[in-house]
């Protein structure tokens, strides 16, 4: 278990999906080619996905077209990209990160699939339409943030470091300002946003590392 909050029922077939977003119809931007690599590994268990095998992860330019990476239970990765994005990989952890490492188009969306674990985002620049993270059970979307999204035991949770992010559920949308983070139960089914207390963000940030530690 990740904490203590996180005891659950097992994940249901029908599970809904439920969104956290912020307005991006503001200003647009238009995407630079973006370069991402992995600018720190802890441990020598980090995998890389990439034309239909897993290799050993290095520090060199991550690929494009289908890239994923999986950290064992000992293995943390940090990967940064040319355009402010760092994406931070916490044990146990399994990301697809097709959209990040694809050449980037104007007005172009990035979409991230958390398999399973528990990855940090900070986006300072606006360089993308629009940035997804999407587990079994729930949509974060941002447009400039400093956020956490977590999928462990079939349950999801986001939580926000910096800014705000509008989370939608089968309810009514609420705002999650910095410090607060709601758990998304594996029925689909939102708890209340809370203010996350100090153990579980230094849970949350020592299981990151890092900046995040």
């Amino acid at each position: 278990m990740f904490a203590a909050g996180w005891n659950v029922p097992p994940r249901s077939m029908a599970a809904g999906a439920i969104a956290a977003l912020l307005p991006w119809f503001a200003q647009t931007s238009l995407a630079d080619e973006r370069v991402c690599h992995a600018s720190g590994i802890e441990g020598g268990g980090a995998a890389l996905w990439n034309g239909g095998t897993w290799a050993p992860l290095s520090g060199a330019a991550l690929p494009a077209g289908e890239s994923k990476i999986l950290t064992d239970g000992e293995s943390r990765v940090e990967v940064t990209c040319s355009d402010g994005i760092t994406l931070t990989i916490a044990p146990g952890t399994e990301v697809n990160l097709e959209e990040l490492t694809a050449v980037a188009v104007p007005q172009a969306g990035i979409v991230l699939q958390l398999i399973e674990g528990i990855v940090g985002l900070v986006a300072p620049e606006r360089s993308f339409r629009r940035f997804e993270i999407r587990t079994p059970l729930a949509i974060a979307s941002v447009r400039s943030t400093d956020w956490a999204v977590i999928h462990r035991d079939g349950a999801s949770a986001v939580f926000t470091r910096a800014g705000e992010v509008v989370v939608r559920t089968l309810g009514q949308p609420v705002v999650l300002r910095q410090g607060e983070g709601i758990d998304i139960a594996a029925s689909g089914l939102p708890g209340p946003v809370r203010q996350w207390g100090a153990p579980r963000v230094a849970e949350l940030n020592e299981a990151l590392g890092f900046a995040w530690r």
